[in-house]
């Protein structure tokens, strides 16, 4: 699994997409009855879609022999269309996917917009209409404070922040549950019985936290090694991908130009760069680095904070089935970090977002969702250092209680007990 979990992953993140861009290969046949009369040899069909226009007389055949007709669907549109936007409906055997039905409805609805306009007797409509058709692709560019530029892409910015403070909770949950089953195994089986009488119960906690710490640095590791070669693979397969659908495109203008190899070959180059596919693994190369670093260091002190407080409940309990009670206070602020990581996404610089990332138990998750977008660097400093002060603090309170739990048996603990065994010196 440590080998197959970045595979894993990287297919959940991808192949969704994949499938999604994949939508509906068949190809759909609709039988059109234009009752309002605009409509008529003007719906845009492409490869996979067609229209084929009926009267009212040959509707109740399509009915009732739709596939026999060799139809998928039959849309009505209806008088008053223009004003009612429920005076169309399709009918078919089967159901609608949701991609055909808004790709008609986009479809109509740039008629209905035309009809529209052409009331107000707007001579030469059509190459008007053509000429005003556009659309806006915004570049969103950053400025440093000494006014430097520097080309964004938010949207892969979100979903980098989105995957890294997502790992944080998924790796501080699993590993921090590993150290406190380990405990109440230990406890379960008598075993800590014999242990304990040859080192101290810090020492105990301590090496359980330690040892399954090295366990995930060393899983972490290889996931990074692993997905930075499939990174490697994806990207030189995909920039491949573009450079020969570009090369396809402007081999035939260059040569019309008189370009040579050379020129052409620097020109495909430049375009790929500069396309969608190349933009977003630019962007993910640039900040990949510190990312992962920083990735490290608050998965540590996350990992250290929450897994003393886990071996403390661990430590408290006989069988995992007592452990719900005193769970609640330590798996709160996890699962609220992770709904201000969902704010965090829209408004990494908000107030909200920024004491949520200072707070040490929320801070490992919120901060990974903040620092892909390059905030200034004394507030991850600020919030690494709280957050490994406030390490040492739950450490010592967690040793407090493990040492005495940890020989308690057949007696449900409270939090009033737990309280005791701190003060108890």
């Amino acid at each position: 699994m440590t080998l197959l979990t970045p595979i894993l992953m990287g297919a959940l993140m991808i192949v969704p997409g994949i499938l999604a861009s994949m939508g509906d290969t068949t190809n759909k046949k609709i039988a059109v009855v234009d009752r309002a009369k605009i409509f008529t040899n003007k719906l845009q069909g492409d490869e996979k879609l067609s229209f084929v226009y009926i009267s009212d007389e040959e509707l109740p055949a399509y009915k009732s022999k739709m596939k026999d007709k060799g139809v998928d669907a039959i849309l009505v549109i209806n008088k008053g269309v223009i004003s009612d936007p429920k005076a169309a409906a399709m009918y078919s055997n089967d159901d609608i996917s949701i991609e055909l039905s808004s790709k008609i409805e986009s479809n109509m609805t740039d008629l209905i917009k035309e009809e529209k306009m052409r009331t107000f007797n707007i001579q030469n409509l059509d190459e008007v209409l053509k000429k005003v058709k556009s659309s806006v692709s915004l570049n969103t560019i950053k400025l440093d404070e000494n006014g430097n530029e520097k080309e964004t892409n938010t949207g892969v910015i979100m979903g980098i922040a989105y995957v890294f403070g997502f790992l944080m909770y998924i790796f501080i949950f699993l590993f921090g549950s590993q150290v406190m089953r380990g405990v109440i195994e230990e406890k379960s089986n008598r075993v800590v019985e014999v242990i304990i009488s040859s080192v101290k119960p810090i020492q105990l906690m301590m090496g359980k936290i330690i040892g399954v710490a090295a366990v995930g640095l060393l899983q972490f590791v290889m996931w990074i090694v692993l997905s930075v070669a499939i990174f490697s693979v994806s990207k030189s397969y995909l920039v491949d991908s573009a450079k020969s659908n570009m090369a396809n495109q402007t081999q035939v203008t260059s040569v019309m130009a008189g370009q040579n190899a050379a020129e052409m070959s620097e020109q495909i180059a430049a375009k790929a760069d500069d396309s969608e596919t190349g933009k977003i693994f630019a962007t993910i190369s640039e900040r990949i680095v510190p990312i992962l670093f920083y990735f490290v260091i608050f998965f540590i002190g996350g990992y250290l904070l929450y897994s003393s407080l886990f071996a403390a409940v661990g430590s408290a309990v006989d069988n995992e089935t007592e452990t719900q009670q005193l769970m609640l206070p330590i798996t709160l602020p996890i699962i609220l970090g992770l709904m201000v990581m969902m704010h965090t996404f829209q408004n990494p610089n908000s107030s909200l977002s920024f004491w949520f990332s200072i707070i040490p138990l929320t801070s490992p998750i919120v901060m990974m969702a903040r620092i892909p977008f390059e905030i200034p660097t004394w507030e991850i400093i600020l919030s690494i250092f709280i957050l490994y002060a406030t390490i040492f603090c739950s450490i010592w309170l967690s040793a407090k209680i493990y040492r005495t739990g940890i020989l308690m048996y057949g007696k449900k603990t409270s939090f009033k007990e737990m309280i005791k065994w701190i003060k108890h010196s």
